[in-house]
């Protein structure tokens, strides 16, 4: 596998914990919906037809778990995945730029590569230099079979 396949497997892990705290947002905003509204008195009233407005948040909402269910699933095995990948470098300084950047998330959002340098108190050109050297070292030494 090259070095391009194995950034991109790291990159779906990103994409995938983006999709999770998405979709976590979605079910937020449906349940809100849920709750009551004030009465606006300043409109007229409208006769209009009954509307199951319950019913049709509740069946979002039920969607969107299932999505989210979905995600997660996929996320956890990439991330055992991931993780058995990472282990296998030898150099503390790449394993902790892996975690930190493609793992973790910090206050429910992912990691800039800025955010990484400040956690490990390093210049971004150094955090850059590190990734590479983690991409090129899991280039060869995970066995692909």
């Amino acid at each position: 596998m090259t070095t391009t396949e194995i950034k991109d497997f790291f990159k779906s892990i990103r994409r995938e914990q983006l999709e999770i705290i998405h979709l976590a947002q979605m079910i937020h905003k449906e349940e809100a919906e849920l709750l009551p509204r004030a009465i606006a008195y300043d409109r007229p009233k409208v006769q209009t037809s009954p509307e199951d407005h319950l019913a049709v948040s509740a069946a979002k909402i039920n969607k969107l778990d299932s999505q989210l269910r979905t995600s997660i699933d996929i996320l956890n095995k990439k991330r055992a995945r991931a993780e058995a990948m990472i282990i296998q470098l030898t150099d503390a300084n790449e394993r902790e730029v892996m975690r930190y950047y493609y793992l973790d998330t910090k206050n429910g959002r992912q990691y800039s590569w800025s955010d990484v340098g400040d956690a490990m108190d390093m210049s971004l050109r150094t955090v850059f230099r590190i990734h590479g050297d983690a991409l090129v070292n899991l280039t060869r030494s995970i066995d692909w079979q």
